[in-house]
């Protein structure tokens, strides 16, 4: 209709492996949510599943609307892509670094992840306050790489309403400070 703004979609983003340590499930579970508030979002993944992740992965995506899975891509080819997204995703319940997040940050990506300690003290202060990134509080772990199960409601949740407050920025056309994405190149 004439006069009336047009929603740009908001292109959600998470490169990885495709496994439950890697909080996939946990991210489909959050942008159902998001996405029950803001229809005009969507998500890419970049990743193979492999055996039981498979099947796991294809039935947490049943029913779920605006999810593209991207098989692996070659770095060059994924930094591009990522560089089409607005929003990166790093929902792993552990990392040393979160290498994939720097980059996508680097990229002038709005980004949602975990909070890795490697990464919250490489970026620095600075960095972290700006708002180009927000945190969630992973899950408690038990075993090697199990989720405890009591918390994953308020991850999701929290992980959900993080990526909210990423997508209004978007939406805002909100310009990611170039002084620190400067600061973010250096890294």
């Amino acid at each position: 209709r004439a006069g009336e703004k047009k929603i740009k979609p908001v292109r959600l983003a998470y490169a990885g492996k495709l496994d439950s340590s890697k909080g996939i499930h946990e991210l489909i579970r959050a942008y159902s949510l998001l996405r029950q508030q803001k229809k005009s979002v969507s998500l890419d993944i970049v990743g193979e599943p492999n055996g039981e992740n498979r099947l796991r992965l294809h039935s947490a995506l049943e029913g779920v609307e605006g999810v593209t899975v991207y098989p692996p891509m070659p770095q060059e080819e994924l930094a591009e892509f990522l560089r089409r997204r607005d929003i990166f995703v790093l929902p792993s319940y552990y990392e040393g670094l979160g290498l994939i997040a720097l980059e996508a940050l680097a990229s002038g990506l709005w980004t949602v992840a975990t909070e890795i300690e490697g990464l919250i003290s490489l970026l620095g202060g600075r960095v972290n306050q700006s708002g180009v990134i927000k945190y969630v509080k992973p899950p408690r772990i038990s075993g090697v790489d199990q989720a405890v199960e009591d918390d994953l409601e308020s991850f999701v949740a929290e992980l959900a309403d993080k990526l909210a407050v990423q997508v209004d920025k978007v939406t805002r056309n909100a310009s990611f400070p170039a002084s620190i994405q400067r600061e973010i190149g250096e890294h």
